[in-house]
């Protein structure tokens, strides 16, 4: 009988041999796989690290502007404490509730006062600072001129505001429109003719 040529250590070396080369090609893929693996988990940490920043950059900002608030606030809050001896400017609100409230307080010269006298009066009592305005209009038919008086306040809130004494009615004076336009909600007839030729003020 023929002798193998096959010697068995050979083949044990063989066979450990493909052994040792599969684990080694399934170690690499193993390897290549958490890399990849890690690699996303990373590129994830990283936008979600940027989202946080984000988030902490915008909270910063709110914060920012809340305190700003808080501080604008502060100050309107010292700004109400006022007197007639220590004048303020007021809220929108408070002048307009001035405006129109017609329960003012008897007044010993109450019967020569005019209605924007008597605001005046009770704007000063109350630490409000206002304004005495005149808006001088032009008749472009007979160019005669004449006037309109108002009550004016640098309100915290809504700036620079205007209103008739008498009416109540918020003005939004304009030089070259007419007067009648500029009354809020339009209560009168349009007068075309009577333009707003100056706006005075006096403090």
């Amino acid at each position: 009988m023929k002798k193998s040529s096959f010697d068995p250590v050979c083949i044990s070396l063989m066979i450990l041999s493909v052994l040792i080369l599969s684990t080694s090609v399934l170690y690499h893929g193993h390897l290549r796989g958490l890399e990849s693996k890690t690699r996303e988990e990373k590129k994830l940490l990283e936008e979600e690290l940027q989202g946080l920043e984000e988030t902490r950059s915008s909270l910063s900002e709110k914060l920012e502007n809340i305190m700003l608030a808080a501080h604008k606030l502060e100050t309107e809050r010292e700004n109400l404490a006022g007197d007639e001896y220590h004048l303020r400017d007021p809220l929108f609100s408070e002048a307009q509730e001035l405006v129109m409230d017609q329960a003012f307080e008897p007044l010993e010269n109450i019967f020569v006062l005019s209605p924007l006298g008597q605001l005046l009066y009770q704007a000063k009592k109350r630490g409000i600072r206002c304004s005495y305005v005149a808006i001088v209009v032009e008749n472009l038919r007979s160019g005669e001129r004449g006037q309109y008086e108002l009550i004016g306040f640098n309100t915290l809130d809504r700036g620079m505001v205007y209103f008739e004494p008498n009416t109540g009615y918020r003005v939004f004076p304009e030089i070259g429109k007419p007067y009648t336009d500029c009354v809020e909600g339009m209560p009168y007839y349009s007068s075309p003719e009577l333009l707003i030729k100056k706006v005075v003020t006096a403090w």
